[in-house]
Formats: structure tokens, C-alpha cells, sequence
């Protein structure tokens, strides 16, 4: 290698500690405005992402909630404006008045829900909006009729023998009853 090569190869390299810090910064910023962009999209990231394990978020809230207390305080009402810790539980909203009772219904959600479904049914049952079974299309007994509660929806059955199909194909049932609430509310 001749001297001009050399002073050619030292010129275009550094070697050693780095004298010149732009490249460095222009890396730096690069990282920096990466992880802004990253915490920016974080903020508007769905709320459920920040949620507290085996709470909801308040964005999963239905106006019906057919109660005001909390099922497993009786009596205790709902704080947070009414709306509570709310847990998502197997599609239901359950609301609880705090955190204690989110660890106990948690611990035995079984305890609770009879509770919620007695208010479902209550709220609901008045104006069922089918005089038919939502899986035969027989007409209901007000005497035999199997009251159910699907996803904090009543849904009721001729008989218990029609809650099994309604469990495989739930959607589609739940269709013709939205649909039959709807033809209600319209008239």
C-alpha cells in the first residue's frame, strides 16, 4: 500500500474513539422518535390493553345493566357514577362495587350470578319481545316456559330440551331476538 492510499484509507475511516458524535446523534434521534411514535400509538391503543387483569373497560358498558348494587356486597351501591369495577366475564358484563368484590367474584363467579340473572330476567321478562320459542318456534307456556340468560340477554325456551341447539348456533338466535326487538320498538 503506497502513502497515498494510506492517507486516503485514514481519511475516509476513523479509527478509535469517535471525535465526530453527528452520526451517533443522528442514530440517537432516530431511537428517540421511534419510541415516541411506539408510546404515541400505545395512547391510543385499544383501553382494554390497560386494563386491570379480569376488569373491563368502561368502553364494554351497556346502558341496560339491570342493576344499580352489586351482587356480591347485596346491597352495596355501585360506585364510580354508577358504573362500578366492571368484569367481563364469559361475554358477560358484571358490575362490582370495588376491588375486594372483583377478587371474590372472581374466586367463585358461580356464587354471584344467580343474582345478575334474577335481575336479567325481572328487567327483561315484561316485554320478551317473542310469544314462540327462539329454537322450535312452539308457542310458550307462561307455566313450562325455561327462562335462560345468554350474555346478560333473556332468552326463553319452550322447553329445556331447546338450550342445547341454542348453545351451538347462539348467534344465530340472538339474531332473530334482536330482530324481534327491534320490530317491537318500532311499533
Amino acid at each position: 500500500m503506497n502513502s497515498s492510499s494510506r492517507s486516503n484509507l485514514t481519511s475516509s475511516t476513523t479509527v478509535g474513539p469517535r471525535s465526530d458524535f453527528s452520526g451517533l446523534s443522528n442514530r440517537f434521534t432516530a431511537r428517540i422518535s421511534a419510541l415516541l411514535v411506539a408510546l404515541g400509538l400505545c395512547a391510543f391503543a385499544s383501553p382494554r390493553a390497560f386494563a386491570e387483569e379480569g376488569q373491563a373497560t368502561t368502553s364494554t358498558l351497556t346502558d341496560d345493566y339491570p342493576l344499580t348494587t352489586c351482587i356480591v356486597m347485596v346491597g352495596q351501591k355501585l360506585g364510580r357514577g354508577g358504573k362500578g369495577h366492571v368484569v367481563n366475564y364469559e361475554g358477560r358484563e358484571v358490575r362490582l362495587c370495588c376491588k375486594k368484590c372483583v377478587k371474590d367474584f372472581n374466586a367463585n363467579p358461580q356464587k354471584y350470578l344467580p343474582i345478575l340473572d334474577a335481575a336479567v330476567i325481572a328487567k327483561e321478562k315484561p316485554n320478551y319481545p317473542l310469544s314462540t320459542c327462539v329454537v322450535s318456534g312452539q308457542p310458550l307456556d307462561p307455566k313450562s316456559a325455561v327462562d335462560f340468560v345468554y350474555k346478560n340477554h333473556l332468552v326463553r325456551f319452550c322447553c329445556a330440551d331447546c338450550k342445547a341447539p341454542f348453545l351451538k348456533e347462539p348467534d344465530k338466535f340472538l339474531g332473530q331476538l334482536t330482530s324481534a326487538r327491534t320490530q317491537r320498538t318500532k311499533q
